[in-house]
């Protein structure tokens, strides 16, 4: 029976992304040139590799039975086809007489008489696709897995993976030639030294003697430049094997061209797990990232092993689904992708993903920047932005007009932050940072409704009841939010109109009064527009069965609540259907709240009072008439004049209150002396909902009621 061995190469992480595709590398190199059967997976942040080598028979493998895969690029200048060409890797491996080095001699003999049959003497320009065709054409099969990797020929023209650069090079570097230089360089060093080189690239072991060479994009911490040594510059440190490892790592990630059967459209490029980039969901992220960049590279993490034939599999198919409205589609966004992830759309045994985004940096480099790492797990949260899917495409797209306002290009950055947020953890102050940025998205699409049409970015569509908070999650901001987006606060902020589609109101409402800027300035804009709306009506409310709880207004007029983060929830809330508002509201024990607070909301408000004790609405509960003057005067904080206009209200409608009912009939209506900030603040919140049980709950501890004076007569 074969004799299997299980190594730990602590020199292969899932970062940087050198490393990364030095730990496939060793994987694809074991299996199609030693051991067919050989097996990786990741534990934490080493690469377990199984296979019929053991510690020994790895490094043998290695130093002396590896054969490289050809890698050249005939098309690019610097690649060592051309005079002028760095020549110290492709002349001595064209001239190898080592059988390993056979198959990569022949490569090179085929490329120079293909270069010499088209006439190509210095580095292409315009007939690239026509050498590309016929080295494509006349190339070993082995030298094809890098061209396939590096350059893709599609009917409209060359395309270029991003994870090989421009067509296998970043810049002036080229990835062929330095390769060829890496591995001759290996060739001619000594037997100890190339130990060293192998054990510190599988293994992690120290070794001072590092060379100075480039390394591009793959491993930015060894690139040197500025501040990367001792003193202003450092030089560039490479262990030659980590090179070496990480292209041949590369080619296990081949573009393909597709085109849709449905379409005519022309043919496009598909790289494995790579999408458009979102400068969002790391700490160094700006505008720039989404804008000068490669897209991005979402690289899978597995914990059970797997051959290199299952991987090749799942790096060749690449995709992951993301809910939709119209159903599951590819994602092809870092934040679709972030959604695939909450919402199990990728393939089974995948544990966790390192994104990675080619970002310019350290001047105009292109370096493979780490973005973190993103677990596959269960997400409720980003099912649940399948109702979002087409707002948010439409909105990010009309965001990013450099010629839109630029609230909105800011709104699109939080939102890209709070969708990722959202999708990396379900929890209330996740989702409620979505909201917030969905509610004031909705707010500024509605000071610029003339560039919301334009795009066409309809309104926000209304969100799904779970992404409120829980009962137990809601504090006294939150319950008060809920209960004055219930009342119907959209439409007083916005045009939207429509119950299941959303559309913009193409006449202007007198009734939208709220302009989010300032609570206090708002509720009391809403007041007097409520009792604009009472007069028109000429009738009563009807009751409202939930509405805020005592103990919540009393802490907004005692001025414990957090008055912006109030604000800012209602306006959240409101992308929600009253209806289901009502029913996500969590209850408090009532509580005392001011006297003046107390009168005003009795004599003010024109639902019926309540004068069955247990909350109950019955026939023949007084409509008290509204009272001119009373509550512009509470609004601007005349505590005296404001009270006794309430009490005059009280006592002649039959319900005098208790506290003065020992005056003579004469005294009554002096008025209550408290504070103008009190009065103000009693007048604001007469714009929060009452529910049947608070107002019940004013009415016994306030008035006199006809049966009690029954009973004291």
């Amino acid at each position: 029976m074969t004799v299997r061995h299980t190594l730990l190469l602590t020199g292969c992480h899932p970062r940087p992304l050198a490393s990364y595709l030095k730990a496939v590398a060793v994987l694809r190199l074991v299996a199609e040139q030693v051991d067919s059967g050989a097996t990786a997976c990741w534990q934490g942040d080493d690469l377990e590799l199984t296979s019929t080598l053991d510690a020994v028979g790895l490094r043998r493998f290695f130093s002396q039975d590896y054969r490289p895969t050809p890698v050249i690029s005939p098309w690019n200048g610097g690649s060592g086809f051309y005079p002028g060409d760095n020549q110290s890797g492709i002349e001595p491996i064209s001239q190898a007489t080592q059988p390993r080095f056979a198959a990569y001699a022949q490569a090179i003999q085929v490329a120079r008489q293909v270069m010499a049959d088209q006439g190509v003497q210095e580095k292409v320009k315009d007939g690239k696709a026509v050498l590309l065709e016929r080295l494509r054409a006349e190339l070993p099969d082995d030298a094809l897995p890098w061209l396939d990797a590096a350059v893709l020929l599609t009917a409209d023209g060359l395309k270029f993976p991003p994870l090989l650069g421009t067509g296998g090079n970043d810049g002036r570097l080229d990835f062929s030639n330095n390769f060829m230089q890496r591995l001759w360089a290996m060739e001619q060093a000594g037997a100890g030294l190339q130990a060293q080189w192998l054990d510190n690239s599988l293994l992690g072991t120290p070794t001072p003697k590092l060379v100075d060479a480039a390394i591009g994009q793959f491993l930015p911490s060894h690139a040197g430049g500025f501040n990367t040594s001792f003193g202003f510059d450092g030089k560039s440190r490479v262990n030659p094997w980590d090179f070496v490892l990480l292209v041949e790592g590369a080619l296990a990630f081949a573009a393909a061209a597709v085109r849709k059967l449905e379409g005519a459209e022309a043919a496009a490029m598909v790289f494995p797990f790579m999408v458009r980039a979102a400068g969002a969901g790391y700490a160094s992220a700006t505008d720039k990232d989404e804008s000068d960049t490669r897209d991005e590279l979402w690289l899978p993490l597995w914990s059970q092993p797997a051959t290199w034939r299952e991987l090749r599999q799942l790096l060749g198919e690449g995709r992951a689904m993301v809910s939709a409205g119209g159903g599951p589609r590819p994602a092809v966004s870092a934040l679709d992708f972030a959604r695939a992830l909450g919402d199990l759309g990728v393939d089974r045994g995948i544990i966790a993903f390192e994104r990675y985004g080619f970002h310019t940096r350290n001047g105009l480099s292109t370096l493979a920047v780490p973005l973190g790492r993103w677990q596959v797990r269960r997400n409720p949260s980003a099912a649940r932005l399948a109702g979002l899917d087409a707002w948010l495409d439409r909105f990010r797209r009309a965001a990013s007009d450099a010629n839109g306002p630029a609230s909105l290009r800011r709104l699109r950055r939080r939102l890209d932050e709070a969708v990722l947020a959202v999708c990396a953890q379900d929890t209330w102050p996740n989702r409620r940072t979505l909201l917030l940025t969905l509610g004031q998205a909705e707010l500024q699409l509605n000071k610029s409704i003339a560039f919301a049409r334009d795009k066409g970015v309809a309104p926000v569509p209304w969100l799904d009841p779970q992404w409120l908070p829980a009962p137990d999650e809601q504090g006294v901001e939150e319950r008060l939010a809920i209960h004055l987006a219930a009342a119907g606060l959209r439409h007083r902020f916005s045009l939207a109109e429509g119950d299941r589609v959303l559309s913009w109101a193409k006449v202007e409402d007198p009734a939208r009064v709220w302009s989010g800027t300032d609570l206090h300035r708002d509720l009391a804009a809403l007041a007097l527009r409520q009792d604009v709306e009472r007069a028109q009506r000429g009738q009563a409310s009807p009751p409202t069965l939930v509405g805020a709880d005592l103990a919540d207004l009393a802490a907004f007029l005692a001025h414990q609540t957090d008055d912006p983060a109030l604000a800012d929830l209602a306006l959240a809330f409101a992308l929600l259907r009253p209806a289901e508002l009502q029913a996500a509201a969590g209850r408090v024990e009532q509580a005392e709240v001011p006297y003046l607070f107390a009168l005003l909301a009795l004599a003010h408000g024109d639902a019926p009072l309540p004068l069955d004790t247990r909350g109950r609405i019955r026939d023949g509960d007084p409509v008290l008439p509204p009272v001119p003057g009373l509550l512009r005067r509470a609004l601007a904080g005349d505590d005296v004049g404001s009270s006794r206009l309430a009490l005059r209200r009280l006592r002649a409608s039959g319900l005098p209150a208790r506290a003065f009912a020992h005056r003579r009939p004469e005294a009554r209506d002096i008025g209550l002396s408290t504070s103008p900030d009190l009065t103000r603040r009693a007048a604001v919140a007469l714009a929060f909902p009452l529910s049947v049980r608070a107002r019940a709950a004013l009415v016994a501890r306030t008035l006199v009621l006809p049966t009690d004076l029954m009973e004291s007569a």
